[in-house]
């Protein structure tokens, strides 16, 4: 549930989610549209997210929390070649988007593979191969959805600064 992503963020975290009384700004959860949707960061006023299927699982909820607070996918960072191998000729055009490369501003802490942030490795492939490999094994990455890592926490809390 919402409410029970939110807990788990505000435990291990400064962030803090709570229902909405009168404010301006605020995230509204909607069950429509055909995926996981959010902006990164802040965008002010009316800021939806959009949960579709298996969106509404908690380690989707929690990736979806992390965007609207500025976390984006570990697997932009500007470093992320010297991790990981991205095949963006297997990446279905439409989603190449998710594989761009942000800035060094949004490099916080160690490159972590293991991150509720990082995509898998088979993630929007047009053809059913990789699109993420692990420079390391060689192998396609594996996402986990299930928690917060300690690297996930330690980032979320330098980036608020708490």
């Amino acid at each position: 549930s919402i409410n029970t992503a939110s807990k788990e963020i505000s435990m291990k975290t400064c962030v803090d989610f709570y229902r909405r009384a009168s404010e301006i700004d605020y995230v509204e959860f909607i069950k429509q549209g055909h995926s996981c949707v959010s902006n990164v960061g802040r965008v002010g006023g009316r800021q939806v997210v959009s949960l579709k299927g298996k969106c509404s699982d908690h380690g989707m909820l929690v990736h979806q929390m992390l965007h609207v607070i500025g976390m984006w996918h570990e697997q932009s960072r500007h470093d992320r070649d010297q991790y990981v191998t991205i095949n963006i000729d297997n990446v279905d055009p439409e989603n190449r988007f998710n594989f761009k490369k942000r800035g060094r501003g949004s490099t916080v802490g160690k490159y972590d593979k293991t991150s509720i942030m990082h995509l898998d490795g088979y993630v929007f492939s047009s053809n059913q191969q990789p699109t993420i490999v692990d420079k390391t094994s060689g192998y396609a990455v594996v996402a986990q959805r299930t928690k917060l890592t300690d690297l996930d926490v330690a980032k979320i809390n330098q980036l608020y600064q708490c």
